[in-house]
């Protein structure tokens, strides 16, 4: 079975990636300092507040982050 937070990172970096934004991009826009949104990226895990202030800097629903996450899941 795939990690969850590894998947929820993943898929956090693929719409970043779509949205042509950095993560300073994302940290600015979400509130989350820098240091702990790269660390987080990197192996750790969001809370819900965050997965939502992320979802909406990146224009997706959070529904959507999680739906990628639990395809790979499954």
């Amino acid at each position: 079975m795939a990690n969850i937070n590894s998947e929820m990172n993943a898929a956090i970096h693929r719409r970043l990636s779509l949205s042509n934004q950095t993560i300073r991009n994302l940290s600015d826009n979400t509130g989350i300092p820098y240091t702990t949104l790269r660390r987080k990226l990197t192996g750790g895990s969001f809370t819900i507040e965050e997965i939502s202030a992320i979802a909406d800097a990146l224009r997706v629903s959070p529904v959507d982050l999680f739906a990628s996450v639990m395809e790979v899941a499954a």
